[in-house]
């Protein structure tokens, strides 16, 4: 977390029963630190998930943190007022192979601590 954004890593783990396999695209989400808006969130490059795999994937997210009330450095600091804080990202995951893609709804919510 900086002035100007903040970046997330999630670790998912993804079952894929098909044999064959498929890419997570460039996806947006809305991002609420702590019920404030924060703005849009993206998933940065294209993750390639494998045919008969269950393995844990690490995604990164970022958002820019202009959006934040106060905007910059005074908006981080309301939010790190407190110890803990609630990170709500919302949105949909494109995924797909070739041509076709389709899309999954998104609402993960995880409970933070912040600093020491």
């Amino acid at each position: 977390m900086s002035a100007k954004e903040v970046e997330f890593e999630l670790n998912v783990k993804i079952k894929n029963p098909n044999r064959f396999g498929f890419n997570i695209h460039k996806s947006e989400f809305d991002i609420k630190f702590s019920d404030m808006e924060i703005g849009k969130a993206h998933i940065e490059k294209k993750v390639h998930i494998n045919a008969n795999s269950e393995i844990a994937h690490s995604f990164i997210i970022s958002a820019d943190l202009s959006k934040i009330v106060g905007g910059g450095i005074v908006g981080v600091l309301m939010l790190l007022q407190n110890k803990k804080a609630t990170v709500n990202i919302k949105g949909e995951i494109v995924a797909g192979k070739l041509f076709y893609k389709k899309k999954f709804p998104v609402d993960f919510n995880q409970s933070i601590s912040i600093g020491k």
